[in-house]
């Protein structure tokens, strides 16, 4: 929507004080109520209203509101974790991390609350709530999981990255600001045994086709756990390779899962 300047004296008053505001602060009803003693709600509701219509303002959510403008992917990853409990998460993070190079218009957010979707421009605010809500550090105001943590939910949810390439080349990429310490703490700690065996696998083909270097205690680990029959994806493909080592099924394909390599 674009914007209609025709503002009255008092919508003008009320914008003049958001415009004050950094562009991605996120403007609840209560504190603009506190600001504005002498307006009644009924009023500042209002105003907001008449400011959103005119194409001033966005509501996000009730009684939640930000200032139209342009915005970086890192305001965006500040708003989403300010609006709603969470921490950025999957390839959202691997992103953030210069792991992956294309521009997400699916942010994922781990949260401990309810899963949900908030529409922001073009871009999809996904909150995916998770049984391992741990883990994340705040970077330049954004609440974001830790390399080894993302790394780590990557494998645990694929489908919030979807692409064992893509994952692959972000572990190749990232791998010198890998703490393997940690990260195998925190398999030892939430891993499942087919976690661990899609994992070792992954890592197993970084190793024999590029120069990638992993330590051999963390391997050893994946390699020392339990095993059951299991297929690297989530469907029955009769075209597939038995990884012997892995107890694994590839119904991938090695190829496919390194082709940034070739």
């Amino acid at each position: 929507m674009q914007k209609n300047n025709q503002l009255t004296n008092n919508e003008n008053y009320l914008y003049n004080y958001i415009d004050s505001k950094k562009k991605n602060n996120i403007l609840k009803n209560n504190d603009l109520k506190s600001a504005f003693k002498d307006y009644s709600n009924y009023k500042i509701n209002f105003l907001l209203k008449q400011l959103k219509d005119k194409g001033y303002l966005l509501n996000l959510k009730k009684n939640n509101y930000i200032k139209k403008d342009i915005f970086s992917i890192n305001d965006l990853f500040e708003i989403a974790t300010n609006l709603y409990p969470g921490y950025i998460s999957f390839s959202s993070a691997l992103f953030y991390y210069g792991l992956i190079d294309y521009h997400p218009f699916n942010i994922y957010i781990s949260t401990n609350k309810k899963s949900k979707n908030i529409k922001l421009y073009e871009y999809n605010l996904k909150y995916i709530n998770t049984n391992f809500y741990n883990d994340f550090i705040r970077i330049d105001n954004i609440y974001i999981s830790s390399l080894e943590k993302t790394i780590f939910d990557c494998f645990n949810k694929f489908k919030y990255i979807g692409s064992y390439s893509i994952l692959s080349k972000a572990i190749y990429l990232g791998s010198n600001k890998i703490n393997w310490n940690k990260l195998l703490l925190i398999y030892k700690k939430y891993s499942s045994k087919r976690q661990n065996q899609i994992t070792g696998y992954i890592l197993d083909i970084l190793l024999k086709n590029t120069n990638l270097k992993i330590p051999n205690y963390f391997l050893k680990y994946l390699l020392s756990q339990d095993k059951s029959n299991t297929y690297l994806l989530n469907i029955n493909n009769k075209k597939s390779k038995y990884i012997d080592k892995w107890k694994l099924k590839d119904n991938l394909g090695e190829k496919n899962i390194i082709d940034w390599w070739y």
